[in-house]
């Protein structure tokens, strides 16, 4: 869902990003670097899952599956903040008016300056980290029929909400 969602983002109103960005490219300007830092620690946290937790899903539940669940919290909140990052310097650029803040100092800056916080930016972070939980609670929906989550577990919706503060968390911290 990241990559997917991501590279249809970086798409959005593109001929707007080429008046507004000297050094624009189609597509966006992420290279093979970029991707392993982005995926990179997704990708690690999955790989210690397997070894920990083996190789079928757990429901997000802290009290049954704690270790399960924290590992899943964190590769969602890896990719979530990375989906949030994207959709946010995508979208920020080029929707709403007026400069967005620089987050350090609160002065306004140039669209797409590193660091520039606008409101349409934030709610892209949210709803690019949304779709990445969505996509979690979806991927469970469809691989766990059964069991059940116990009744003392999250509802296991409570994945979107997640991914969407890691969206936002990561944006802008």
């Amino acid at each position: 869902m990241f990559f997917v969602a991501g590279s249809k983002i970086t798409k959005f109103r593109s001929e707007r990003k080429r008046l507004l960005e000297e050094d624009y490219k189609e597509g966006g300007q992420r290279d093979w670097l970029q991707v392993l830092c982005t995926a990179g620690p997704a990708s690690v946290m999955s790989v210690v899952y397997l070894f920990e937790c083996g190789a079928g899903e757990h429901h997000l539940d802290l009290r049954h599956h704690t270790h399960a669940s924290l590992i899943t919290i964190a590769v969602l909140g890896s990719l979530s903040c990375a989906a949030g990052d994207t959709f946010s310097s995508e979208v920020g650029t080029v929707v709403g008016a007026g400069d967005p803040l620089l987050i350090t100092t609160f002065r306004r800056v140039p669209r797409g300056t590193n660091g520039g916080v606008s409101l349409w930016g934030t709610v892209a972070s949210g709803v690019g980290g949304a779709l990445v939980g969505a996509a979690h609670y979806l991927t469970l929906v469809v691989v766990m029929h059964h069991p059940a989550p116990p009744p003392s577990s999250p509802p296991q919706s409570s994945l979107v909400l997640l991914g969407a503060l890691g969206g936002v968390l990561g944006t802008i911290c």
